[in-house]
């Protein structure tokens, strides 16, 4: 990913939720129990969402029993997820953010439902058309293209069946905070962490991995959720 594992690692043991959704509130110095339920509420919108856009445009009578969340950070997906009664595997880059992930779940009481693994250790073959739904949100942005292509490949070939993938990806030719640039340098929360970074793919009509009919590609403009 951008940088490294290893700074992801320094971002997840120093703000886990921050570095999900950098906003203020998420901080761990204003974190209070209020702003970690409206963390997770977000994404319960979201996943919301994108199974209604996954129903409509892509697998009318999608069903999701199996689901990957992929750069699952802190659970914000994951646990919304397993609230559904969905079994869900989570994978992310950082272990501390795993274990965030999986004690988030405990609280909830879905520890039963999540698996949370290190991508460095995943072993791709035991995933080959596992799942119902395949989805990763605002994680390919920090992933240089050269990184990401090959694992927007390894996460195609985990759809199920009649199942869905739903992958966010920022691209240079829609990208406005720096016209014609590359990267974008986020604000950091403290002076202790080196400044987070965007990165874009190149603009491209569909997914290059992806072997299907052409109407079965979804790629909405905008957000999915209200």
């Amino acid at each position: 990913m951008t940088s490294s594992p290893h700074l992801w690692e320094r971002y997840a043991r120093a703000e886990p939720f921050w570095a999900v959704l950098t906003e203020p509130r998420f901080s761990r110095d204003a974190l209070t129990p209020d702003a970690l339920e409206a963390f997770y509420a977000s994404g319960r919108e979201h996943v919301d969402g994108v199974i209604e856009v996954a129903r409509r445009w892509v697998a009318p009578g999608l069903t999701v029993r199996r689901a990957l969340d992929f750069g699952c950070g802190a659970g914000r997906l994951s646990v919304p997820l397993a609230e559904r009664g969905i079994e869900v595997t989570g994978i992310d880059v950082a272990p501390s953010m795993l274990e965030e992930s999986a004690r988030q779940s405990a609280r909830r009481g879905l520890a039963e439902r999540c698996t949370y693994l290190c991508l460095d250790e995943v072993e791709w073959q035991a995933h080959a058309g596992r799942y119902d739904l395949v989805h990763s949100y605002i994680v390919f942005q920090h992933v240089p293209p050269d990184e990401g292509y090959p694992l927007i490949a390894r996460l195609l070939g985990c759809v199920a069946p009649g199942g869905a993938v739903a992958l966010h990806l920022l691209y240079a030719s829609t990208y406005q905070s720096l016209p014609g640039a590359p990267v974008e340098i986020l604000a950091r929360p403290c002076a202790d962490l080196p400044p987070m970074l965007m990165t874009t793919a190149p603009p491209m009509t569909a997914p290059t991995s992806w072997s299907g009919p052409r109407s079965s590609v979804c790629c909405p403009h905008g957000p999915v959720s209200r």
